[in-house]
């Protein structure tokens, strides 16, 4: 059994002109986690977390007014579970579900299933391919849209033990993962650097 604890903020930024990219809402994100290994291939993952999210001033039209994005109080505890199979040394498959236990505003449907794949391919000495596909049913006043995610990239494993740097390329298509843009629809490409610890 694994016991851990999480925490992340996320953010949307929108580019203009001189290199600015004005923060528009920012996510908060906590919780706690267990995973339980009852075989080599399968693992169970639970996970209780809360999140809030909040507009920020780049949402503010620096030649009008303000934005006729109004804030409101977005708040969400809920439960995540997830199966874990691992089908070959490097790939594994997953499916489950969120519960979401309370939330405001309430117009979020309760039940988000989840399914996804995520792939490690070795490729030289400390450095390997990762990638990874992950879909969900996510729903506002009982009317469901999918939620696609995909990341592909390059790991430079620094610190020899697992820990290192990601530089991937990251797709997303759906319903806004941003809290205060919870019933609005995404889509974008972006590349980014993460520092695995």
């Amino acid at each position: 059994m694994k016991l851990g604890v999480d925490f992340m903020t996320y953010t949307r930024l929108r580019s203009e002109h001189n290199l600015k990219f004005p923060v528009e809402t920012i996510d908060y994100w906590f919780g706690v986690r267990a995973e339980y290994a009852p075989t080599p291939t399968l693992s169970l993952r639970l996970r209780a977390a809360h999140i809030s999210a909040h507009l920020v001033d780049g949402l503010v039209d620096t030649s009008a007014a303000f934005s006729d994005k109004k804030p409101f109080v977005y708040s969400r505890e809920f439960l995540e579970a997830l199966a874990v199979y691992a089908i070959h040394t490097g790939v594994h498959v997953y499916a489950g579900a969120t519960v979401v236990t309370s939330t405001q505003p309430r117009r979020a449907d309760r039940i988000i299933p989840q399914a996804g794949l995520d792939v490690r391919v070795p490729l030289v000495r400390d450095l390997s391919l990762r990638g990874g596909y992950d879909w969900r049913l996510v729903g506002v006043d009982g009317t469901y849209v999918t939620a696609q995610a995909a990341q592909l990239g390059v790991f430079w494993n620094t610190m020899g033990d697992g820990r290192g740097l990601l530089v991937a390329l990251h797709g997303y298509n759906g319903r806004s993962m941003h809290g205060m843009f919870y019933d609005q629809a995404d889509s974008y490409l972006g590349i980014g650097l993460q520092v695995i610890w």
